[in-house]
């Protein structure tokens, strides 16, 4: 028996996609057989294997006897069904999902705690500046901007917004 875990291509930018990714590895630590597909790769799968669909895919493309439909996101919201096989096993990510699933859930560690307090000292002020420049105006003069671009990881972003003691945006 394998797992089949179907996916986009791996996206550091997509928490959605990283947790499918982290499923595979988790289940690798535990003894399973698993592997990523990406989506529109034609692949045969055995009888006894499970795939794991996530919500935005819609159907059973790979035509599998057994399948787990991974809840990420609100069912329809970025695509997919809003209804599934009553045969599918369905699991969400969070309690916030768990709506959708009769209450199963299943969450991976890999999505960065942003707003927990970690105990750190706050001594930085930041401004979301986005896709702009800042706006020069006298409440962010000596706060650290924030884009799109920067901070580079999301990791990096968790510790920044865990030292920061005022955060401003417009």
């Amino acid at each position: 028996m394998r797992y089949v875990i179907v996916s986009p291509p791996y996206s550091g930018n997509s928490a959605g996609i990283r947790v499918l990714y982290e499923l595979q590895k988790w289940l690798i630590r535990f003894g399973k057989d698993a592997m990523i597909l990406t989506f529109g790769i034609p692949y045969k799968v055995e009888d006894d294997d499970i795939v794991v669909y996530p919500e935005i895919i819609p159907g059973n493309p790979l035509k599998a006897k057994k399948v787990v439909r991974y809840i990420l996101n609100v069912p329809g919201k970025l695509g997919g069904d809003t209804v599934y096989d009553k045969n599918e096993i369905l699991v969400a990510y969070d309690f916030g999902l768990a709506k959708y699933s009769n209450g199963v859930i299943l969450r991976t560690p890999c999505i960065e705690d942003f707003f927990s307090n970690r105990g750190y000292q706050r001594t930085i002020d930041c401004f979301w500046a986005s896709r702009a420049k800042n706006t020069n105006h006298p409440a962010t003069k000596s706060c650290i901007e924030i884009t799109y671009h920067w901070p580079a990881t999301r990791r990096e972003l968790a510790e920044l917004l865990n030292r920061t003691k005022t955060f401003y945006s417009y």
